[in-house]
């Protein structure tokens, strides 16, 4: 709440269901409890809708697809979230999110990026590192000729990024 960020809330199952009686299916209830909690935790100005429905293979039952989502609403009234707060978990807090991340980047247009790599070790902190992302378009190190920049360049352009 403090960086007026927004938490996306996930449909997976592994997040919604707590122990002890966690299952490997949800329902719409449970998903609702996960977002009156994050409201709880960080006000309703920093809950929005993630779903993640192209990457989970188990939904929760009664959200299996976008036009659900009415239900999820219904279920948020009756829980006694007014009008104002239902829209902002259903879009505005993103919009309001990425209005702010414009203003940011119109206030530092003249900064240019920092772009040091990460030097990485061979200890083993270093190789159990879960914030190191394997990319086709990066390689470990910083390329060091301008043909493996050109090589990474044309990797971008192939996914169109």
């Amino acid at each position: 709440a403090e960086n007026r960020g927004i938490v996306m809330v996930v449909f997976s199952p592994t997040y919604l269901n707590c122990e002890p009686d966690k299952r490997d299916v949800c329902d719409i209830r449970q998903v609702a409890d996960h977002i009156d909690h994050l409201a709880a935790v960080c006000g309703h100005d920093c809950v929005g809708i993630g779903s993640d429905f192209d990457g989970l293979v188990m939904l929760p039952v009664g959200l299996e697809d976008v036009s659900k989502y009415p239900y999820l609403v219904e279920e948020m009234v009756k829980r006694g979230w007014s009008d104002k707060n239902i829209e902002k978990l259903i879009g505005l807090n993103l919009v309001r999110v990425f209005q702010e991340i414009e203003e940011v980047r119109d206030s530092m247009k003249d900064i240019l990026p920092y772009e040091e790599w990460l030097p990485e070790d061979d200890s083993e902190s270093e190789a159990n590192n879960e914030c190191r992302t394997s990319s086709p378009f990066w390689p470990s190190y910083p390329p060091e000729t301008e043909t493996e920049t050109d090589d990474i360049h044309s990797k971008m352009a192939d996914f169109n990024c």
